[in-house]
C-alpha cells in the first residue's frame, strides 16, 4: 500500500484568479457599510459615547491588528488565514501550539456560520421588509405593505432565506473570481444608495435642519400617532425609559470601540482566501486591501453620520434604537427604525427611494456574501491538513472551486435556518451564541494570532528572514514583532470590554460564557481525535504542521 502524503495532495488545486482589488472590494463588504451604521446607531444607545471620536479611535486601535495579519498573509497566502499563521507558528513553540490555530479558527468559523443562518433569515424578515414597509407606506402602495408583513411570515421568510443561502453558494461553485462579480453588483448597488443618501442629507442640513427632518418625521407619524411625533417619542424615552441627553463621557467613547470593533476589524476576512488572490504575497498589496476600505468606510459613514445626527438629534436616534432593542412592541410606527428608515422620509422621489432602500438590502445580503469565502476556506484549509474529513478537500479540476465544502457549508446553513425558524429554543441559543461570538474571537483567534506575531520572527526564523516582511524593522527589531505587542495589548482591552461590560460583550449572558468554553472544548475534542485517526493511517499531524500547505 503506498503511504500517504503528508497532505491530501501535493498541490492544493486552487489557483489564483482574484486581483488585490477584488480583495479590498471584498473587505470593503467584510466591514459592509449597512452594519457598520447600524453600530453607530448603537453607539449612540451609550450614555455619554461621541460617535465621531469612536469611529476614529477604533480606526486608530485597529491599526496593529490589521498589520498582523497583512504581514502574515504577505509570508503565508493561503486558504485558511489565521488557522495556517496560528498552527505552524506555534508549532514551533510546543508541541500542542497547532492546537491554538485550530482551536482559535474554529472559534470564528462557529460563531460564522450561526451568524450566515441567522442573516440569512434577517434579510427577508428585517431589511427586505422594512424596506417594502418604508416604500409602502410613504408611497400609500398597499402591495409592499402587504409584501413587508408577509416577509415576516415563517414560512415565507425561509423560503427567501434558503434562497439566499442557495443562491450565494451557487455562485461559490465557479470559483472565486465569479463570486467576486457577485459581491461587485451588489457594491455598485449599495454605493448608489449611500452616494443617494449623502446627498440627500447634506442637501437638507444645508436647506432645512433639523426643523425639516422634523417635520418629515411627523408627518409620516401623523395617522398613527397623531400631531408632533417626533417630541412624543422624546418625552417617552426621558419617562419611560430614562433615556436623554448625556454630557460627553469619555470612558464609554472608548468602550464603544469593543462594538465598532466589529464591523472594522473584518477587513482582514480577504486572508481566508488569499491563496486564490494574485500577488498576495506583497505587503503593498495586503496593506491596500485591508486598509483602504477601512478609510473609505470611515469617510462614507462620517458623510452619512454627521448630517443625520445633526438633523435627527442624537437623543432622538440613539433612543429609537433603544427602543427596537429592548421594548420593539412599543414602538408606535409600522416600520422600525434605522438609518434607511430616516433617510427614506427625506426623499421625495419614488425612484431615488426605492434605490436607497434596495441598498440597504444589497449591503446584508453582502454580510451572508462574504461569509461563504471564510467558511468554505477554512474547511477545506482544515481537510487539507487532515484534522477534517478529506473528501471536504475535493476541488473541481474545471474552475479550481473547492465544491465539496461549497456543497457542505450550504447545506448546513439552510438546515440551521430551518432550525432557527421552527425551534425557538434553538434559535434563542444562536442568538446567545452569536452575542458572545465576540468574546470567543477575541480570546482564541485573534489574541492567539496576535501572539503568534510576536513569535514569529525568532521561532520560524527561516521562513521570516526570506519573507518579503523581514525588511520591516524599528531598530534592528523586527515590526512584525512590535505590531503583534500592540495588538494583543488592544485585543486583551477588548477582551475585557467583552467579558466585563454588559452592553458589549457576554458578561451579562451566563450562557453565552458556556458556549465559550463549550467552544473550545469541541474544538480540542476534535482536534485530538484527528490526531488519533491519522496517527492509526501512519499519518503524524505534527509532520503536517512543520510545513506550509503547498499552492
Amino acid at each position: 500500500m503506498e503511504k500517504p502524503t503528508v497532505f491530501v495532495r501535493r498541490a492544493s488545486g486552487i489557483v489564483r484568479s482574484a486581483s488585490p482589488t477584488d480583495a479590498m472590494m471584498f473587505n470593503y463588504n467584510s466591514v459592509n457599510l449597512g452594519y457598520t451604521l447600524f453600530l453607530c446607531m448603537m453607539v449612540l444607545t451609550l450614555p455619554g459615547a461621541i460617535l465621531v471620536g469612536s469611529l476614529i479611535l477604533t480606526i486608530l486601535l485597529i491599526v496593529p491588528f490589521l498589520l498582523v495579519y497583512a504581514f502574515f498573509t504577505a509570508i503565508m497566502p493561503r486558504s485558511g488565514g489565521d488557522y495556517v499563521f496560528v498552527s505552524r507558528t506555534m508549532r514551533r513553540v510546543f508541541s500542542w501550539g497547532p492546537l491554538l490555530g485550530f482551536m482559535g479558527n474554529a472559534s470564528v468559523w462557529l460563531a460564522e456560520i450561526i451568524f450566515l443562518a441567522i442573516q440569512s433569515l434577517w434579510v427577508p424578515t428585517i431589511y427586505m421588509s422594512s424596506a417594502f414597509a418604508t416604500l409602502g407606506y410613504l408611497t400609500g402602495n398597499t402591495i409592499f405593505i402587504s409584501w413587508a408583513h408577509l416577509l415576516t411570515t415563517p414560512r415565507f421568510s425561509l423560503v427567501i432565506a434558503l434562497i439566499v443561502i442557495i443562491g450565494i453558494g451557487l455562485t461559490m461553485l465557479p470559483g472565486i473570481k465569479f463570486h467576486l462579480r457577485f459581491q461587485w453588483l451588489l457594491w455598485i448597488v449599495g454605493m448608489l444608495g449611500a452616494i443617494i443618501s449623502i446627498l440627500v442629507l447634506w442637501s437638507v442640513f444645508l436647506g432645512g435642519g433639523h426643523n425639516a427632518f422634523v417635520n418629515a418625521f411627523n408627518e409620516f407619524a401623523l395617522r398613527h400617532m397623531g400631531p408632533d411625533a417626533y417630541n412624543q417619542i422624546l418625552v417617552s424615552l426621558e419617562k419611560d425609559f430614562n433615556f436623554t441627553a448625556m454630557p460627553p463621557d469619555p470612558r464609554w467613547t472608548l468602550f464603544a470601540t469593543g462594538a465598532l470593533f466589529t464591523s472594522f476589524g473584518y477587513a482582514y476576512f480577504s486572508t481566508y482566501y488569499a491563496g486564490e488572490i494574485r500577488e498576495a504575497n506583497l505587503v503593498k498589496n495586503q496593506i491596500y486591501s485591508m486598509f483602504t476600505p477601512v478609510f473609505l468606510i470611515l469617510v462614507v459613514t462620517l458623510l452619512i453620520i454627521i448630517p443625520l445626527q445633526s438633523i435627527a438629534g442624537s437623543v432622538f436616534l440613539g433612543g429609537t434604537q433603544l427602543i427596537s432593542l429592548i421594548a420593539a412592541e412599543s414602538w408606535p410606527l409600522p416600520v422600525m427604525p434605522s438609518v434607511f428608515f430616516f433617510i427614506g422620509l427625506l426623499i421625495e422621489n419614488p425612484i431615488l427611494n426605492i434605490i436607497v432602500q434596495i441598498s440597504g438590502v444589497a449591503w446584508n445580503l453582502l454580510i451572508c456574501a462574504i461569509l461563504f469565502p471564510m467558511l468554505t476556506r477554512c474547511i477545506f484549509a482544515w481537510s487539507f491538513d487532515r484534522v477534517f474529513p478529506e473528501k471536504l478537500a475535493a476541488v473541481d479540476t474545471r474552475f479550481h472551486s473547492p465544491y465539496a465544502a461549497v456543497i457542505f457549508i450550504t447545506i448546513l446553513a439552510g438546515f440551521l435556518a430551518t432550525l432557527f425558524t421552527f425551534w425557538r429554543e434553538a434559535t434563542e441559543l444562536a442568538y446567545i451564541a452569536v452575542y458572545g461570538a465576540s468574546g470567543i474571537m477575541i480570546v482564541t483567534a485573534f489574541l492567539f494570532v496576535s501572539i503568534a506575531a510576536i513569535l514569529f520572527p525568532f521561532v520560524m526564523k527561516d521562513i521570516y528572514q526570506v519573507s518579503p516582511v523581514s525588511k520591516y524593522k524599528v531598530g534592528k527589531f523586527p515590526l512584525m514583532s512590535i505590531v503583534g505587542v500592540a495588538s494583543t495589548a488592544v485585543m486583551l482591552m477588548f477582551a475585557y470590554m467583552y467579558f466585563t461590560i454588559p452592553e458589549l460583550g457576554i458578561a451579562a449572558s451566563p450562557m453565552a460564557q458556556l458556549i465559550v468554553a463549550t467552544t473550545i472544548i469541541v474544538a480540542t475534542v476534535v482536534y485530538l481525535i484527528a490526531k488519533v485517526v491519522q496517527r492509526f493511517r501512519g499519518i503524524d499531524l505534527s509532520i503536517v504542521y512543520a510545513q506550509i500547505p503547498p499552492e
